[in-house]
């Protein structure tokens, strides 16, 4: 489960972060290393270590950076994890990037492209490649640079990797606008557009148009270089628009937690108030109805040996005659005397067991029964508002779910949303009421719908789409 969770919290950091939740990114990151220390992963560790270094970077706070990308290397190295010491070789080269000291960055690169090439890492080999192709093209040799555009290319294809040839095409694009070719830079620009409509990146796609328009105008092609700026002004306008949704859902989310949270403590406050003078009143109520039993037996009692002394005394002078009637007399004031004394001990049992009710004695109280009411009633709120919110969020997701799988049920859908956002099943199983079981059940019944490949989890599938 928690090897599940690790793996789902690594994808959710940098959604977070691509968000620009960067305090929710912290938090789960944190979160996620300590998993990892507990399921000892080194491995694992170093990823995170690196994804720590990279939140500090664009937090701009590069001692920091530098610190957690040096412990990603070393426990790489210490530990034989083969891939993620060429990941965090490449990670430590763009730190020496963004410091401008180009000379170290494609030093530190060259070692990368090595080490990729030794342990056969294919997707290291062609990041490594595009990486030095970067820093050639920063110190302006552009031979150099698009000799290693094309290896690594030709890697990416290997790997399929779409979102690495968009930005090969792009660079490509940008070379070739930069040595005075730009319409060979308009073919590359528009195969960069081209996989950036599979992408769905808008911010990346915005800035292709805008290549695009500028080639198109190098060229004299007005028209065309106005349709092309129409497009980046349109990309624009979207991505400060979902910029600005996004930071707004993120405000309306905080707002609405500290809300809650406060109405929270004011309802708290106020049911312990009415609590402790319920329980005052309780026992104030028992204490006068103790006093008034006992009050009233000692004063049946003294009538009952009054009037028997006085009858006594009254009666002296027939004692012999009335004899066996004081004897009959004396026995039915035992009687009765014993029929007191229980009733008394019937109130005291019945004055201790509401003491004990009270005091929570017994297990579950009516107090405690009303507080849990109450308290379900808040927790169904909060989960009807985080569930709001992660529809909010994730609109876009379940927009191309329902557009791609339009046979999906809202039930369907609802619980595809569950999965992406990491959920467990025993997690979704409460927040929908049901069982673990029916999660599974339902989950089997949308991979069929869809057409999952068998060699591609459920969750994975969900991912892509976003």
């Amino acid at each position: 489960m928690k090897r599940k969770r690790v793996m789902v919290y690594d994808l959710y950091y940098v959604f977070k972060r691509n968000q620009l939740q960067y305090q929710e990114s912290l938090d789960i990151i944190l979160k996620n290393i300590e998993y990892k220390k507990e399921l000892n992963d080194p491995c694992g560790l170093s990823k995170s270590y690196r994804g720590l270094s990279a939140f500090w970077r664009i937090q701009k706070d590069y001692k920091k950076a530098l610190l957690w990308i040096e412990k990603s290397l070393t426990i790489a190295k210490e530990q034989d994890c083969r891939k993620e010491e060429v990941r965090s070789t490449m990670a430590l080269s763009n730190y020496y990037l963004t410091n401008k000291d180009y000379d170290k960055s494609l030093e530190t690169n060259m070692v990368a492209l090595d080490l990729a090439k030794k342990y056969n890492d294919i997707g290291g080999v062609a990041n490594a490649n595009y990486q030095i192709a970067k820093d050639y093209n920063l110190k302006k040799k552009f031979e150099k640079s698009l000799s290693h555009l094309n290896k690594a290319e030709n890697g990416f294809k290997k790997t399929e990797n779409i979102s690495a040839l968009e930005r090969v095409n792009s660079t490509r694009a940008s070379y070739y606008r930069k040595i005075g070719a730009p319409k060979k830079a308009i073919i590359y620009y528009k195969k960069a557009i081209t996989y950036n409509l599979k992408l769905r990146d808008s911010s990346r796609l915005m800035y292709r148009y805008l290549g695009l328009s500028n080639s198109y105008r190098d060229i004299k092609d007005f028209k065309n270089a106005y349709y092309s700026y129409l497009n980046y002004k349109g990309m624009q306008k979207k991505v400060n628009d979902k910029k600005e949704y996004r930071k707004l859902v993120e405000l309306e989310t905080r707002l609405a937690y500290k809300n809650q949270k406060r109405i929270d403590s004011i309802q708290f406050a106020q049911q312990k108030a009415l609590d402790e003078q319920k329980i005052k009143e309780d026992a104030n109520t028992r204490f006068w109805l103790y006093v008034l039993a006992l009050s009233t037996t000692l004063v049946v009692v003294l009538i009952f040996y009054i009037l028997n002394k006085q009858r006594i005394k009254e009666q002296a002078y027939q004692n012999i005659l009335l004899n066996k009637k004081v004897a009959y007399k004396s026995e039915e004031i035992d009687e009765l005397l014993k029929e007191t004394l229980k009733h008394v001990r019937s109130k005291e049992k019945l004055t201790m067991n509401l003491q004990k009710f009270s005091r929570e004695e017994e297990g579950v109280t009516l107090q405690s029964i009303l507080s849990d009411l109450k308290a379900s009633k808040v927790d169904d709120t909060k989960f009807l508002l985080i569930k709001q919110n992660i529809e909010k969020i994730n609109s876009e997701f379940i927009q191309a779910l329902k557009e791609k799988h339009p046979n999906l049920t809202k039930t369907e859908v609802e619980v595809c949303l569950f999965i992406k956002v990491g959920l467990s099943r025993k997690e979704i199983a409460e927040v929908r009421s049901t069982s673990e079981y029916a999660v599974k059940t339902m989950r089997n019944r949308v991979r069929k719908k869809i057409h999952v490949n068998a060699n591609i989890t459920l969750d994975d599938y969900l991912n892509s789409l976003s």
